[in-house]
């Protein structure tokens, strides 16, 4: 996978209009963590873990530095009690 130069575009399309977006859950906790992403015991799913680790290190090899990777994080919402259907998977490389 090749990340390209970041680029603003000039007109952004929105692929969920903002009306369709239920907020009333967004500050309520689930039972749960995200089927979708994680086994039971608070385990990532193998495959999602191992395609967040593989991202992390091409957006790294992209970044082109000096520094090692101390550890990757995976954080935000979906690795929380708050997701939701609009949730996205936020990951942090952490340098040394």
């Amino acid at each position: 996978m090749k990340f390209a130069p970041y680029r603003i575009r000039k007109r952004l399309k929105e692929i969920i209009s903002p009306e369709d977006v239920d907020t009333t859950d967004v500050s309520k906790l689930k039972t749960g963590l995200s089927n979708k992403i994680w086994q039971k015991g608070g385990v990532l799913i193998p495959e999602v873990r191992a395609k967040m680790i593989e991202l992390a290190k091409e957006f790294y090899k992209f970044l082109d530095l000096e520094y090692p990777i101390k550890d990757i994080y995976f954080t935000g919402s979906l690795a929380n009690y708050n997701w939701t259907s609009h949730s996205d998977a936020d990951i942090h490389i952490i340098f040394s």
